[in-house]
């Protein structure tokens, strides 16, 4: 079809509907000869090109040759489309591409299938002919000419789409993080239809709201990062009250482990456990278990001994205490995972970090008046100047009650400290609590009356004549802060270690020591006092 017949054509049919062209100024081709009665359709002429067109039209809205699907361009938009694969230079309707245009096509396609060194896609002989998919199936065959149609991953392969990520990951990366499953936690591994590994974890039934949806690439860096927002999750007050779990003696072990593995991160020298060792082994009897080592601080945040002090174990679990310790972990973890969305502005950070503030001090204030006021601390935050949060200051621990009070040790972070400070830790942890029990078990007699922890009559000595201890020790009956006077006696290091000066000499004077006689130096030589 010449380029002059092709404008006519085109001209005519996007014309308004309304504007009727004039016959006469349309160059007619030349009619070709008709058939043998002389007479015919002139299958080259122009209104069989108008007619041809009209018809596909029709065909195209009705939706007879695309399975039902109707057409919705208009016909000023279908009949350019149509009539430039159709009326193709050099051929004729019902003939198709004419030779030149066809060699052309055809040689387009054998080069691309030269330069892959393979048989090209559909799509990329579409963009090496310039033809309309129609055109390529109607002069290739597929699976000899052209590829069958693929899905993205096999198009990738091919060197089409390529994987934008991970497409291989190790059995012993994709055991670990199948490990990562618990009840209403499902950890799964996925693939994009180009090939790439990701990691998702998916949290369902009551918990479903509380925690989104983590999906990360499938690498080793990340399978750490979700394991540890995987154990903030099971070990949050949030997922122990709603997720209902069944602790079985695998699930109570598997928890128990992963609360430990996050201390341990705070306090990789095991300072806290050394105190807590040392303090059972002195405390005598039932005291032990009285008085308690409590954390001022969350366990899974930064930890010092100026933050760690000596409390009444009723006060520790009191439920004022345990109340706000559990607010104040639940809202700093909820409050340390919003931050650390990386697109989150300056001031949104602001907004957050004000709001976790203002709870913070309402907490404290809650506890003041209470046994529980001056032991929970409250860490503030801030922004510094390049819009890090780092801490403003902390706040509601009394640092009178802790282990290091005026020690510039008791500041060190237990994470970040050698091997030679934590035993100097350890060492001023022990002697405050060598100077918290003396406080304890020391004798004081003011203005004659007996305010001993011992709560013993120091006038009972005269009725045991010769001074020796055996019937009178037994009407004096028990208590020693929760022990028996026996137990003491029996254990000669408790009274010369940890009575004191004052409670050894009162001893001596209520068992009759200081009379003179035989019985004063078998009983210096049995409790290995030297005179």
């Amino acid at each position: 079809m010449d380029i002059k017949d092709y404008a006519q054509m085109m001209g005519y049919l996007t014309r308004p509907r309304d504007v009727v062209p004039d016959p006469s100024t349309m160059d007619q081709e030349p009619q070709r000869t008709g058939f043998s009665n002389g007479g015919g359709y002139d299958y080259g002429s122009m209104q069989y090109k108008i007619d041809s067109v009209n018809a596909a039209y029709k065909r195209y809205k009705k939706g007879s040759q695309t399975g039902g699907r109707k057409g919705k361009m208009t016909f000023e938009q279908f009949a350019p489309i149509w009539a430039k694969e159709n009326f193709a230079e050099g051929g004729r309707i019902n003939f198709g591409l004419g030779g030149a245009a066809l060699a052309a096509m055809k040689t387009a396609a054998k080069e691309i299938t030269d330069d892959l060194d393979r048989l090209p896609t559909q799509n990329e002989l579409i963009k090496a002919t310039g033809k309309a998919a129609a055109t390529i199936k109607k002069y290739f065959k597929e699976g000899i000419d052209y590829l069958k149609p693929m899905s993205k991953k096999e198009a990738a392969k091919l060197g089409g789409k390529k994987p934008t990520g991970i497409t291989e990951v190790s059995n012993e990366i994709v055991e670990k993080f199948k490990n990562l499953k618990a009840t209403h936690v499902s950890p799964s591994i996925d693939t994009s239809k180009v090939g790439s590994k990701g990691f998702r974890i998916t949290f369902s039934g009551p918990i479903k709201n509380n925690f989104k949806t983590i999906a990360m690439p499938a690498t080793k860096e990340n399978l750490e990062i979700i394991k540890k927002q995987v154990d903030d999750v099971v070990t949050s007050n949030v997922y122990k009250n709603k997720a209902k779990v069944f602790k079985t003696p695998a699930y109570v072990r598997k928890l128990k482990k992963l609360k430990t593995d996050m201390y341990k991160k705070q306090d990789p020298f095991n300072i806290y456990e050394n105190l807590r060792k040392y303090k059972a082994k002195k405390f005598p009897g039932s005291m032990s278990k009285d008085i308690v080592i409590q954390h001022g601080q969350p366990k899974f945040t930064t930890q010092t001994l100026s933050r760690i002090g000596l409390i009444p174990s009723n006060v520790n679990i009191s439920p004022g205490v345990e109340k706000a310790e559990r607010l104040r972990n639940e809202l700093l973890t909820r409050t340390f995972r919003k931050l650390k969305k990386p697109n989150r502005s300056i001031e949104d950070k602001q907004i957050i970090i004000d709001e976790a503030n203002s709870i913070f001090t309402g907490l404290k204030n809650q506890l003041k008046k209470t046994e529980g006021s001056g032991l929970v601390n409250f860490e503030l935050l801030k922004l510094d100047n390049a819009g890090k949060v780092i801490k403003l200051k902390d706040t509601g621990f009394n640092p009178k009650k802790s282990l290091a009070y005026g020690e510039e040790l008791g500041e060190l972070d237990f994470a970040n400290i050698t091997r030679d400070q934590a035993d100097q830790i350890i060492n001023l942890g022990k002697r405050k609590i060598d100077e918290n029990l003396m406080k304890r078990t020391t004798f004081a007699d003011t203005k004659g009356k007996n305010v001993s922890p011992l709560n013993i009559d120091f006038n009972l000595r005269p009725r045991y004549g010769r001074g020796y201890l055996v019937e009178g020790a037994k009407s004096l009956g028990k208590k020693y802060k929760g022990s028996t006077l026996e137990a003491l006696l029996e254990n000669r290091k408790i009274i010369g270690a940890e009575l004191g000066y004052e409670g050894i000499g009162a001893l001596m004077k209520l068992l009759g020591l200081y009379q003179s006689g035989g019985s004063v130096k078998e009983g210096i030589a049995n409790l290995n006092v030297k005179k």
